[in-house]
């Protein structure tokens, strides 16, 4: 479900814009735009401020590697990069005696990193269908495994154990086939969390009041560490007044219980990336979307008017514009590269015999 300013296709709309979200229904739009390893668009943010990096050293990319989700049976590892436009990954098929044989990888790229508020969106052309079991991996990543889910009465409780009259919150239990929040064979580690709050003395990022919003940011491991950097640097001016005191948190959570309930939540979740495998959350945000029994008549409720629009522009900019995705190019090097020694090794050793010969 997109956002009505943002419901023109893709190909349509200038690459030099970040997606930003809205208060009504819907998630945010496409991704941004590289040049010479640095974002052009570090953003437009709300009406009443910018989300353009306050540090140009944040904006550069950089690279790392991941494994498939075929890792621990031999998969393949494939370069990351972030700031970049990339280029996809060619699709191909996991191959059978490997983990998820049969789904396919490949196909994303950072202008398809936007998915919506729905658990299941992110996905190339596939933004309306709702969970994520048995989908592909088109950014290698795994999708998010939630830890706690709500039932009909609004009651916490492990995403494994929902109760018989909460069936329209079973898409969200994929414990059984992504594992737990602390498996550390998905691609990046274990799931965790950083915790943004905006400063109470800068009302002037806020849209009503003083309050101060608290937002999350949920993935695996080396998504989170990454993604760290570039979001504290580009979006300090909006809580740097608090970075001394405890009013904001600026570091990594990680998860160590199951059936923890403080971590985000679904019905929190303002905005997903890269095929649900990267979640924006805003504490004391119920969308009553996540568990209406007809996904496809489910409106998303409105955002808080007292939420921090300039924050939340930020942070949602820069996850779009830095999150590491595969890159096919770089990829294919590492890969030619790693044939060519080995064919190489043979020669070697070929010579090597008829040396001893």
């Amino acid at each position: 479900m997109l956002i009505p300013l943002f419901s023109t296709p893709l190909t349509s709309r200038k690459p030099s814009s970040a997606r930003r979200l809205s208060r009504r229904k819907g998630g945010g739009g496409g991704g941004g735009h590289s040049s010479g390893g640095h974002t052009s668009s570090a953003g437009r943010g709300g009406s009443s401020g910018s989300g353009k990096a306050s540090n140009p050293n944040a904006s550069k990319a950089r690279s790392g590697s991941i494994q498939s989700p075929g890792a621990k049976a031999g998969g393949r590892s494939y370069t990351t990069s972030t700031y970049s436009t990339g280029q996809p990954i060619p699709l191909s098929v996991i191959p059978q005696g490997q983990l998820f044989a049969g789904r396919k990888m490949g196909g994303g790229s950072r202008g398809t990193i936007y998915g919506s508020r729905t658990y299941g969106s992110g996905y190339p052309n596939e933004d309306s269908q709702r969970g994520t079991s048995g989908r592909d991996f088109p950014f290698i990543f795994w999708p998010i495994a939630w830890v706690v889910v709500a039932d009909s009465t609004n009651t916490l409780h492990p995403s494994s154990s929902v109760p018989d009259n909460s069936t329209s919150a079973s898409y969200l239990n994929t414990t059984l086939e992504y594992g737990t929040p602390t498996n550390d064979t998905r691609p990046g580690g274990p799931l965790a969390f950083i915790i943004f709050t905006s400063s109470p003395g800068l009302s002037s990022n806020l849209t009503t009041g003083n309050t101060p919003s608290t937002f999350y940011v949920l993935s695996d491991n080396t998504t989170i560490t990454s993604l760290l950097s570039d979001l504290s640097a580009n979006c300090t001016s909006f809580f740097s007044a608090a970075s001394s005191s405890s009013n904001t948190s600026i570091g990594i959570s990680n998860i160590n219980s199951t059936t923890d309930l403080v971590i985000p939540r679904p019905e929190q979740v303002i905005q997903y990336y890269r095929a649900s495998s990267i979640a924006l959350a805003l504490e004391g945000y119920n969308n009553s979307a996540t568990y209406f029994p007809d996904p496809s008549s489910a409106l998303d409720s409105a955002l808080p008017s007292s939420m921090d629009t300039n924050l939340m522009q930020c942070l949602n900019e820069t996850i779009g514009l830095a999150a590491p995705i595969p890159d096919g190019a770089a990829s294919a090097v590492f890969r030619s590269t790693g044939v060519a020694y080995v064919h190489l090794s043979v020669l070697v050793l070929l010579w090597l015999m008829k040396m001893v010969v």
